[in-house]
């Protein structure tokens, strides 16, 4: 199941932004246009990004309240004040992030991820599910269509998760050990399996990088 994530924010248009943003990482997303219902809904919340002038209260007064009241829910404030006062404020009141505006919606989706594993509340690697038989591919319950040599790339590191592959060991596996092409098929491939099945390609969980080595799969 996706992390939920509760926007807490005033502003229809940004709130729109953010969870167009959000859904497209594979999230799910509630709204929360003021304090009053970013209360009642935080309890049904993996994650909140939190806006800090709302119209009925301020979102740092309301970090710490849900802080005090016992919520571990992680928070990542929002907002345009981005002095370093108010960044320590934030930080102060129990927030686990601090994102100023305006922002690279991107960024925010980055920084919502990270938060999310550090807190333990996602492990990327159980939502990729592999149909060995009917070479299906299903990335958070969705199908996901790979090509031939992907499928059998992904299921060459699931089948040896937390080992360190080289080049050459997943070019014998996949492709043959009588293949005579360039090596770097296997980095365009491992690009291409990263854009269909991580959240974030340019900041992979499941297929990591080792610089000079080759790849490993997050075990898990």
């Amino acid at each position: 199941m996706s992390a939920t994530i509760l926007i807490v924010e005033d502003e229809p248009t940004l709130a729109d932004l953010i969870r167009i943003n959000l859904d497209r990482a594979g999230f799910a997303s509630r709204w929360a246009p003021d304090a009053a219902t970013a209360v009642k809904l935080s309890g049904e919340a993996d994650l909140l990004l939190l806006d800090v002038l709302l119209p009925d209260g301020n979102g740092f007064d309301l970090c710490r309240s849900l802080r005090d009241a016992g919520s571990t829910t992680p928070i990542v404030v929002v907002t345009a004040l981005g002095d370093d006062d108010e960044k320590l404020r934030g930080f102060e009141c129990g927030a686990d992030d601090y994102v100023t505006k305006p922002f690279n919606p991107r960024e925010l989706v980055a920084r919502v991820e990270a938060v999310l594993r550090r807190s333990g509340r996602i492990a990327p690697h159980r939502e990729l599910k592999l149909d060995r038989e009917g070479r299906r591919v299903f990335v958070r319950g969705r199908e996901v269509p790979l090509s031939p040599k992907e499928f059998e790339l992904l299921r060459y590191f699931m089948e040896h998760p937390g080992r360190l592959l080289s080049r050459d060991q997943l070019l014998d596996a996949v492709w043959g050990v009588d293949y005579v092409g360039d090596p770097k098929t296997v980095d365009v491939h491992v690009r291409r399996l990263r854009e269909k099945v991580e959240r974030i390609p340019e900041d992979p969980q499941l297929i990591q990088t080792v610089w000079g080595a080759g790849y490993r799969y997050a075990a898990g």
